[in-house]
């Protein structure tokens, strides 16, 4: 007889519910740093994700703006706040905010009548032991991956250094602040590559990172394409050369054609996680924020990476979300490329759910990585992973439902996916 699917659903809840959790993905400030802090309801929340539907529901910068500053007077940041959030709290981004105020802080909803006492429990609960409680105590991640913090708590967290500003150059003058923090002097593009491979070399040996990350799809396309030393050295001299005349900030105003080099540097970097066995996590798919090219962002620009460095494993982020079903072709193509729905559970739980059931029909089961929460603030995290956990097992569900696996298979499937396949990955 055909088993209920709201029964096939809680039994693969109750069984993920106990799964400890490997985080792939966060940008959490330290708990030192955020206890230091005011926070409030508004400042806290709206850091990202929730700010942007409301931005685009039609807030403009300046509520923003208000909404996250330093403002105690919470009645009228209410009264800015209201109208949109009426407007746009049928998204995921703001349904996880909800998801995360009722498993933090006990309460249902986000309304006229709660949001002094959320506010006040925030206060109330920003001491030492809240990540303790939030991270592990609430939701078991035995460890997250942080972006950028190589001197990261070791109890919750193990660092993935992002090298796009030694890539991209842009308005700070990273050349000098490399020179001074290192003592060196850079006269050419081979003392940079070198200053490269020393530095990732280092931050594994003394920091332990565990990965590369870049991000570089919020600026440019994914596309890196094969450059020679000698076309790249070209345009760095030519960066030298602006320098030495005009000082830094005239870089942007001098329209070199930057990509060349920018390409270059990138395959010496993931030439630098080959030495170092060292995965590479990429942004793909959907920017932050409001305003951005998506098209930049599709993971079929990155295939001649794939190709050119058959050992280095990519994990490649947000589930390609909108290019998901290209995503799904090329990580069952290539077997150095892994999928990790990092954030795509609270860019849509209905996209996710089917994403998952594609990702089980189209991809050996090792190559997906179930959950990244990439908040800003720890509230997020809690909230994203109980949505992450539901979608995860209503996709089982649906799965065993339809006869396509077992129940046990499914089990195993959901342990994989939270933990037993980045672990392995991250070799954690």
């Amino acid at each position: 007889m055909k088993m209920n699917h709201k029964k096939i659903y809680m039994e693969i809840l109750e069984h993920i519910n106990k799964v400890p959790v490997i985080d792939t993905h966060e940008h959490l400030e330290s708990e030192d740093v955020r206890l230091n802090r005011t926070v409030d309801l508004f400042n806290t929340y709206l850091i990202h994700y929730a700010s942007s539907d409301l931005v685009s529901s039609g807030m403009g910068d300046n509520e923003l703006a208000f909404l996250t500053g330093d403002s105690t007077d919470m009645e009228k940041k209410w009264s800015v706040f209201k109208p949109y959030w009426e407007r746009a709290r049928n998204t995921t981004y703001c349904k996880s905010l909800i998801s995360a105020t009722k498993g933090i802080y006990g309460i249902d909803d986000i309304n006229e009548d709660t949001y002094l006492l959320i506010d006040a429990k925030m206060k109330e609960c920003n001491k030492k032991g809240f990540y303790k409680h939030v991270l592990k105590d609430l939701c078991n991640i035995e460890v997250s991956i942080l972006d950028s913090d190589i001197r990261c708590d070791k109890e919750f967290f193990r660092s993935a250094i992002r090298m796009d500003r030694y890539i991209k150059f842009e308005s700070v003058d990273v050349i000098a602040e490399v020179e001074k923090q290192n003592n060196i002097t850079v006269t050419g593009l081979s003392d940079w590559v070198e200053y490269i491979n020393r530095a990732v070399a280092r931050y594994k040996k003394v920091y332990g990172i565990v990965c590369i990350k870049t991000a570089m799809a919020y600026e440019r396309i994914l596309k890196y394409d094969k450059t020679s030393f000698f076309d790249a050295e070209r345009i760095f001299d030519s960066v030298l050369a602006i320098r030495a005349k005009y000082g830094w900030n005239r870089l942007c105003d001098a329209n070199l054609e930057l990509k060349p080099l920018e390409d270059y540097l990138m395959h010496i970097l993931v030439q630098c996680a080959a030495e170092q066995n060292l995965p590479v996590q990429i942004h793909t798919g959907l920017q932050e924020r409001n305003g951005n090219y998506i098209t930049n962002a599709n993971p079929t620009h990155l295939i001649n990476l794939f190709m050119e460095y058959p050992t280095v494993r990519f994990d490649l982020f947000h589930g390609g979300y909108p290019y998901s079903g290209e995503l799904c072709a090329i990580a069952k193509n290539f077997r150095n490329v892994f999928v990790d729905l990092c954030w795509t559970h609270i860019i849509s739980r209905e996209f996710t759910v089917r994403l998952i059931e594609e990702l089980i029909d189209t991809i050996p089961m090792n190559k997906i990585f179930g959950f990244g929460g990439d908040y800003c603030f720890v509230e997020g995290v809690c909230g994203h992973l109980y949505m992450a956990k539901e979608n995860i097992a209503l996709a089982l569900a649906n799965k065993v439902y339809k006869g396509y696996i077992g129940m046990d298979e499914a089990l195993h499937i959901g342990k994989r996916m939270l933990y037993d396949n980045p672990k392995e990955f991250f070799n954690l």
